[in-house]
């Protein structure tokens, strides 16, 4: 049903992130459903359904849209991840996402990085790009990416000098916005990123109800994803999990207390093990009072 939604809503390219190869047997309907290419330079030669880049059309300006993907973080049964490149700008993904980029130069105005890495490969491909623009020509104009659930804009103002990077938070907190100021400088270089700016806008899915998104979203879940099950308990306070980002929290704390609870059920043990472990940062979701 998520692919129909992204359909809908009219997306021009999806970057992959390490969750979506946890069902990377799926990746080829997905982004059918979608209508949408998968873009990732360090998975186009693994994956058919994955591209490395691709160039779409937005009001006669020509957008290049080059993916990268933390492949290192699937879980050990993905055996071929091992032989990928961990995420490091310096390093072999930086030399691919920016040779792609300058590929894509011969087709595109303008050239934005989507991928998974975390905010801080993002920041330091942008100011690789600008540091090697003498060498390479004009690469990568802004990065849009993910990975670390941050939220990063520059709140309305110009970029000036800093990294042109935009992360939108986590699970669809907010909706991200990048807008850029092009200007034809040079007529034998198209045109260029003349100013850059970014916002987030929180998203209250609850004030959003009753709208024709929510309405087509119900009606996808309804039709494809399994019915919710009854509670089995009474939540009496909300656990967020945005505090899983910063601090030990209610969330996280549950999933560990019911982990030494099924452990004790599976092994027919008289009490709880000792010590049950679950990494805060995995905490995807909040849980409401009722």
């Amino acid at each position: 049903g998520m692919g129909r939604v992204m359909r809908a809503m009219g997306y021009s390219a999806l970057a992959v992130g390490n969750h979506d190869l946890e069902r990377a047997d799926e990746l080829a309907n997905f982004s059918k459903e979608a209508r949408a290419p998968l873009v990732s330079t360090n998975l186009c030669r693994q994956f058919e359904a994955v591209r490395c880049s691709r160039v779409a059309r937005a009001h006669g300006v020509a957008v290049g849209l080059v993916g990268y993907t933390d492949a290192t973080a699937v879980g050990p049964l993905a055996t071929w991840s091992k032989n990928m490149d961990p995420c490091d700008a310096a390093g072999p993904l930086g030399d691919a996402v920016l040779a792609e980029a300058a590929s894509l130069r011969r087709r595109a105005d303008v050239v934005i990085a989507i991928g998974h890495c975390g905010y801080r490969f993002d920041a330091d491909l942008f100011r690789r790009a600008a540091a090697e623009r003498a060498r390479r020509g004009r690469t990568v104009d802004a990065v849009v990416g993910g990975h670390t659930h941050l939220i990063r804009s520059s709140n309305g103002r110009d970029y000036g000098e800093a990294p042109v990077v935009a992360q939108a938070g986590v699970s669809g907190s907010h909706l991200g916005i990048l807008e850029l100021d092009l200007a034809a400088r040079d007529p034998s270089t198209g045109l260029e990123v003349a100013a850059a700016r970014s916002r987030n806008v929180p998203l209250r899915v609850k004030d959003n109800r009753g709208s024709d998104m929510q309405r087509f979203v119900d009606a996808e879940l309804k039709a494809h994803a399994a019915p919710p099950a009854k509670p089995w308990r009474t939540v009496l306070d909300r656990g967020d999990d945005g505090a899983c980002r910063e601090r030990e929290c209610a969330v996280a704390n549950l999933v560990a207390d019911a982990m030494a609870r099924k452990g004790a059920c599976a092994s027919g043990a008289s009490r709880a093990p000792v010590v049950a472990l679950f990494e805060a940062g995995s905490a995807r979701a909040s849980i409401e009072t009722g």
